[in-house]
């Protein structure tokens, strides 16, 4: 091997990071029209009710958790969740309730108050921009970015269970609720 091909082997390519750069600056804007839409789309059934609030009944639809397991299924801090799951609480969405087998675990249970508002909420109608962003693509090239962005995931994280997990809108792990 020559030498001039040794050095280009050690040194990155500038585009490389270049390319990483647009890709992330273009992902981002795409999340923040997602979620300006489904901002909208909350705002319009249940005014005052944030994405995030939205997303915990959601997965607390399912199964009851504490606000650790959330952490861990959300990928988020508990300091992150500790003010929306207490507003959620407030409005009479969900309780904190008592696990008869360890008094220190509180699991948060969505009421019939937050079961009506998940159903006030539409579900995302075929006029989504997304939707028809993603149409404009066709079908091959649809499925050949969502195969690259998978494959940008899993190269991104240590734990292919967790993304395979959150991909499937499962948690890793049943909660022990």
């Amino acid at each position: 091997m020559t030498t001039a091909a040794v050095r280009s082997r050690k040194r990155p390519s500038r585009t490389t990071p270049d390319l990483a750069i647009e890709i992330r600056i273009l992902i981002s804007i795409i999340a923040k029209f997602n979620l300006r839409a489904m901002e909208q789309r909350l705002n319009e059934a249940l005014p005052g009710m944030s994405v995030l609030q939205y997303g915990l009944l959601r997965r607390l639809a399912d199964e009851p958790c504490t606000l650790s397991e959330l952490s861990n299924h959300m990928l988020l801090t508990p300091s992150t969740l500790v003010p929306a799951v207490d507003k959620l609480e407030r409005e009479g969405y969900l309780v904190r309730g008592k696990d008869p087998n360890d008094r220190r675990r509180a699991p948060l249970i969505v009421t019939e108050a937050g079961r009506r508002a998940l159903q006030a909420i539409p579900p995302i109608h075929d006029d989504d921009a997304f939707i028809r962003s993603v149409e404009v693509l066709g079908t091959e090239r649809a499925k050949r970015l969502r195969a690259l962005l998978h494959q940008l995931l899993m190269a991104m994280t240590d734990d292919p269970a967790l993304v395979e997990a959150l991909l499937a809108n499962r948690p890793e792990r049943k909660c022990r609720g």
